[in-house]
């Protein structure tokens, strides 16, 4: 399994997070998502099987935008 977090873009309620929330726990391999409105930071456990950019096109085809947090970009999210 693989853990990663991607910074949501777009997000501006609730119904936002609950959308993208869904979107991704659809996805095949996708084991456990969380989203939080507030910081605008999704949490996602997926198999390593599963590409990054599938999970990044399912948010953006739910309307938003994602952006991987790497450790190389993770001061510009703060």
């Amino acid at each position: 399994m693989e853990k990663q977090t991607f910074h949501i873009e777009g997000m501006t309620c609730a119904t936002c997070q609950a959308t993208v929330q869904r979107a991704v726990a659809q996805v095949p391999g996708v084991k456990e998502v969380s989203v939080n409105l507030i910081t605008h930071v999704m949490q996602v456990e997926y198999a390593s099987t599963l590409k990054t950019q599938r999970v990044v096109k399912e948010v953006q085809e739910a309307g938003y935008g994602a952006t991987l947090i790497s450790k190389e970009n993770a001061d510009q999210f703060r």
